[in-house]
């Protein structure tokens, strides 16, 4: 998780002075048209919070939450339009930043995919914004991952909605080449991301491995030992040919140190047999060798326990047609 600030679309938008009012459009302000510069605010925060200063500040003084979105809702020219358009956004933001250092750089992609946003945001270290299609004022921050890739090939990511200043945890997904979260109970279009990262910022990667040999296919041996169960991590990959040609992926790996196992395969030995009978039964009541991955394998019934229970359990699938071992 990143730690983006939540700032709210209606912490600007003010044209008369009265923060009571809520900057409802329909009392004369414009802060239903804000998630714009309210996404916007977030990244500059976010980078201020990191060390760079001049970014949030004038005349050596931070400026408010309130005074940056206005700042930003004006650079973008969202009171004009009644929204922010994705030019304006990318425009707008430039020229905010270079009126105040000038010490980052603004990154647009239109039609998106989903590596791009997850290899931005999550491998490039860009403060990723994304704008939703159909809808010239919805814009919401990347504030987190929460797990790589399922089997429908689906990323949940976590974004920061100005309309609602909360954290929500949204799918997204390529689908015909188009990048698309499911957002307000369907699936809509991003049709923009920006990033938003200093000039001077470096990624620090550490080299897993070469593969210099590229009739056979390419592969590298990567021991994950020393790394913590259940974290994720970008593996990339930098490729060169023979003519001087070069490309680079990157793909998100969880490293899961669960063993492998088939239910019921309490000997590892490949299948679920009499073997496994009697070498959980050895293992329970003759002080027989414990099962090769573990227990998982041996507690055949999933009540997180391995006992006689699991024995009779095993005997019934095996001789009787009971139920299959669980996992």
């Amino acid at each position: 998780i990143l730690p983006v600030p939540i700032v709210s679309q209606f912490t600007g938008g003010d044209t008369d002075g009265n923060s009571t009012d809520g900057n409802r459009v329909a009392d004369g302000e414009y802060g239903d048209y804000c998630s714009g510069p309210a996404s916007a605010a977030m990244a500059v925060k976010y980078w201020y919070n990191k060390g760079y200063g001049a970014i949030q500040k004038e005349s050596n003084v931070a400026l408010t939450d309130a005074q940056l979105m206005d700042r930003l809702a004006a650079a973008m020219k969202v009171q004009d339009n009644g929204g922010t358009y994705d030019a304006k956004f990318v425009g707008g933001l430039r020229d905010y930043i270079t009126a105040h250092g000038g010490a980052f750089t603004v990154y647009a992609e239109q039609t998106p995919t989903a590596q791009l946003l997850l290899s931005w945001a999550f491998d490039n270290d860009y403060l990723v914004m994304a704008g939703l299609s159909g809808n010239s004022c919805l814009w919401m921050t990347v504030a987190g991952l929460a797990g790589p890739r399922d089997d429908s090939g689906r990323y949940t990511v976590r974004f920061i909605d100005p309309t609602t200043a909360a954290a929500v945890e949204c799918l997204v997904k390529d689908d015909a080449e188009q990048l698309k979260i499911w957002y307000g109970s369907q699936w809509a279009e991003i049709d923009i991301l920006v990033g938003m990262i200093p000039t001077a910022w470096t990624v620090a990667r550490s080299p897993v491995g070469f593969d210099v040999t590229g009739g056979d296919g390419w592969g590298v041996y990567w021991n994950t030992a020393s790394l913590p169960d259940d974290s994720l991590y970008f593996l990339t990959a930098t490729v060169n040919d023979a003519g001087g040609r070069n490309g680079l992926g990157s793909v998100l790996v969880l490293n899961d140190c669960t063993p492998d196992y088939t239910a019921g395969d309490v000997n590892d030995d490949g299948m679920v047999n009499v073997a496994d009978l009697v070498y959980l039964a050895a293992f329970l009541f003759t002080n027989g060798p414990q099962p090769p991955l573990g227990l998982a394998p041996a507690d055949i019934n999933c009540d997180q326990a391995v006992d006689l229970a699991d024995v009779v359990y095993l005997y019934r699938y095996i001789f009787l047609a009971g139920s299959a071992p669980c996992r």
